[in-house]
């Protein structure tokens, strides 16, 4: 995949995900455009709270890779399914 485009997903990884703190607690929110609203993160039926900002970050940087790992994807199919439509 092209640097360009890794940055850009970088960038969107950024703008999507965020840890906030409330009640004491570190929440991973991600924003989610059809509400204009930040939603926090589902794991296994309860809400993903922390109190140490360390495991939060870790959670961060996890879910934002995972991000840019499926925005990624999706590009590679989008440029496939372009070049098969030439033929």
């Amino acid at each position: 995949m092209n640097i360009y485009y890794l940055k850009k997903f970088r960038k969107a990884a950024k703008k999507e995900f965020k840890i906030r703190f409330v009640d004491n607690k570190y929440f991973i929110m991600k924003y989610n455009y059809h509400n204009d609203e930040w939603e926090s993160i589902i794991y296994s039926n309860n809400d993903y709270a922390t109190n140490n900002l360390y495991i939060a970050k870790l959670t961060l940087a996890h879910e934002r890779r995972r991000y840019i790992l499926d925005l990624v994807k999706e590009m590679r199919e989008f440029k496939e399914n372009k070049k098969l439509a030439k033929l």
